[in-house]
């Protein structure tokens, strides 16, 4: 209709709609790499855990020396042994 005056809320509706666009366009990005990251860290959490309950090989044993006795020395002997080479010197 001819002398109409345009509605003002028409003019401030056009930019918040472009805004709006932008927006969407901005959360699917981030909802993307939020999902490439959370991928990311799956993996990288699967090689930082430790193997099954199965897959361990369990506590080694060690070895035994004459008669039973361990082969590895104790601290209490590595002391003893480390005193009488300091009263030998």
């Amino acid at each position: 209709m001819a002398g109409e005056i345009p509605d003002p809320r028409e003019a401030q509706i056009a930019p918040l709609k472009s805004e709006n666009v932008k927006l969407r366009e901005r959360l699917a990005q981030s909802e993307q790499t939020i999902a490439k990251l959370t991928d990311f860290r799956g993996h990288a959490l699967a090689r930082l855990a430790p193997p099954a309950r199965g897959d361990h090989p369990g506590p080694r044993r060690r070895r035994r020396g004459k008669q039973g006795e361990p082969s590895a020395r104790t601290a209490n002997q590595r002391h003893r042994d480390i005193q009488l080479m300091r009263q030998d010197s």
